[in-house]
């Protein structure tokens, strides 16, 4: 619905203002069940910006970082990701060569259980440790198959290729910039060996495929993990904190509620 879209460009523009620019809404005409007035963005699609500008390298170097920097803090940090990303739905802005994302109204917000799936298994093959990717997919497929009585089949066998995977990745083929040749491999892989792979991680790495190609034609030596490593750090911290506060806030609602209740007297005369 249009309010639903209003709500989305409202929050999509804020999150990302410093790095990217989407359309603003026109506060003076109401939302209407079936239009959104929107601001007019003035500026190029992004392959007709390249081709125009493929002779300023430190141009596009540098939009090439900003563009890593802000679909890996979509994914990794804000949980809140365009959900319709791709070359046609990107512009550059005359004014200030901004990257201008069209199209905002479809996102996707995963839960914070497949949230953590997404990240921790592609923070595995960023930093080259496969087994750990690995036993973080299995654990999610056992999870969800369990309900069927079902599982994973030969679990070790299934980490050895996704390691080995990895491992062959280290080199001139790094993972992360040919994510997409290596997702058939992992979804092959998945269905020999039982594991039901997570919807949303296979999005989220088609979004990254998306990325590595905006990417290396703004910059083909680009290192893309050299760029995103900082912000998964960035999500590290922001996650743990997370939940230890939650943790925290448990556990003070849980000894208030004793004390309240006399509880905490009943158990030590127990104790």
């Amino acid at each position: 619905t249009t309010c639903v879209s209003r709500a989305l460009l409202i929050i999509f523009a804020k999150m990302l203002l410093t790095l990217l620019f989407s359309a603003q809404l026109i506060d003076d005409f109401e939302t209407h069940p079936e239009v959104l007035v929107e601001t007019f963005c003035d500026g190029q699609p992004f392959h007709e910006f390249l081709s125009d500008h493929k002779h300023k390298k430190e141009l596009l170097s540098e939009m090439c970082n900003i563009g890593i920097r802000a679909v890996c803090k979509m994914l990794f940090v804000d949980n809140f990701m365009h959900g319709d990303l791709h070359p046609g739905n990107v512009f550059i802005s005359a004014k200030d060569k901004k990257f201008v994302l069209l199209d905002v109204g479809i996102v996707a917000a995963y839960t914070d259980e497949d949230h953590d799936v997404i990240v921790n298994v592609l923070t595995g093959f960023i930093r080259s440790e496969g087994r750990k990717a690995g036993r973080y997919m299995i654990a999610d497929s056992d999870k969800r198959l369990k309900s069927a009585g079902e599982a994973s089949i030969d679990e070790e066998g299934f980490i050895d290729k996704i390691e080995e995977m990895v491992t062959k990745a280290k080199g001139e083929d790094y993972l992360m910039e040919h994510l997409g040749t290596y997702l058939s491999y992992i979804c092959e892989a998945a269905s020999k060996h039982h594991v039901m792979m997570n919807q949303s991680f296979v999005s989220s790495a088609l979004t990254v495929k998306v990325l590595e190609g905006i990417a290396l034609a703004l910059d083909p030596s680009v290192e893309i993990w050299r760029v995103a490593n900082p912000i998964i750090l960035e999500s590290e911290m922001k996650r743990k904190w997370s939940k230890a506060s939650k943790q925290f806030v448990e556990y003070v609602s849980r000894t208030d509620l004793a004390r309240m209740t006399g509880l905490d007297k009943h158990l030590e005369k127990i104790n």
